[in-house]
């Protein structure tokens, strides 16, 4: 059987077929779902799911006075592969919130904290789900701030073998695996080959990059608004909002990012101004 052509003529493959597909084992599929090599995403069909999206309180009169709400709500949330229907507004005291509930159909995509505790079958509340994405397209929005949806709720008792991997995702790795090609990247790839094998590993992000970091992210009110109110999540913010602009995602681990955010002072820096 034609591997290469396997891949290319399906859409989704769950862990068990991704590792007959590459010639390799589960627990290698596992690993490179780990570590961001490849997406994980589930199937749905007629879901039933509710959401909180953060939008400019422009935007939210504007949606709550419109005459069909929905289809302003299905263009911030709808892609390619994942798609709302039902949509129910539910009603909350935020000026910058919306709570939505929906039914979701198609193919979703799991954060990375939630796939991670997946494959370790360790316990968690509920996977938080967001829309996926064939191609990394703009997606239509309001106003001149990007909606953010922080993500639908994953049905109950979802596990690892609930996972599906894109056929992007699998043919990238599949040529990445059985070609030249160089590997793809991952969570740790920001670290170069020499600096692995390097006896004198030396810090690669000096204050002054760190300092740019932070200060580029004050450039960009909407995302540091959003990154202040979930820290936590940071990594896949950023990734949500760049892929929201047709950029492609940087798939920083969340250890790094917070290191980088220790050792910047750009924001003492700039509070001390405003103090002044």
């Amino acid at each position: 059987m034609n591997k290469r052509q396997l891949i290319l003529n399906g859409e989704h493959f769950s862990i068990e077929q991704s590792a007959e597909a590459l010639g390799c084992s589960i627990e290698d599929i596992e690993h490179y779902l780990e570590i961001r090599t490849i997406g994980a995403y589930v199937s749905l069909l007629g879901y039933e799911a509710r959401s909180d999206i953060a939008i400019t309180s422009l935007d939210k009169v504007q949606i709550e006075g419109a005459s069909v709400p929905e289809e302003l709500i299905q263009k911030i949330i709808n892609s390619d592969l994942s798609v709302v229907n039902g949509i129910k507004l539910l009603e909350n005291d935020s000026e910058i919130m919306l709570t939505v509930q929906a039914n979701l159909e198609g193919l979703w995509a799991l954060d990375h904290r939630s796939t991670v505790l997946l494959l370790r079958e360790i316990p968690l509340c509920q996977p938080r789900l967001h829309s996926a994405k064939r191609t990394p397209n703009p997606i239509n929005y309001l106003g001149g701030t990007l909606p953010f949806v922080y993500g639908f709720s994953a049905p109950k008792g979802i596990t690892k073998h609930d996972i599906r991997i894109l056929k992007k995702d699998l043919f990238n790795l599949y040529e990445s695996l059985h070609t030249k090609k160089k590997p793809l990247p991952n969570i740790y790839s920001i670290q170069s080959d020499t600096e692995f094998t390097s006896q004198n590993l030396k810090s690669r992000i000096e204050a002054g990059q760190t300092d740019m970091i932070s200060a580029l992210i004050h450039c960009l009110p909407d995302l540091k608004a959003l990154l202040d109110k979930t820290p936590s999540n940071a990594p896949d913010i950023i990734d949500d909002y760049l892929q929201a602009r047709g950029l492609p995602p940087v798939r920083v681990g969340r250890n790094t990012y917070e290191n980088w955010m220790k050792k910047e002072k750009y924001s003492k820096k700039l509070n001390a101004k405003k103090q002044s």
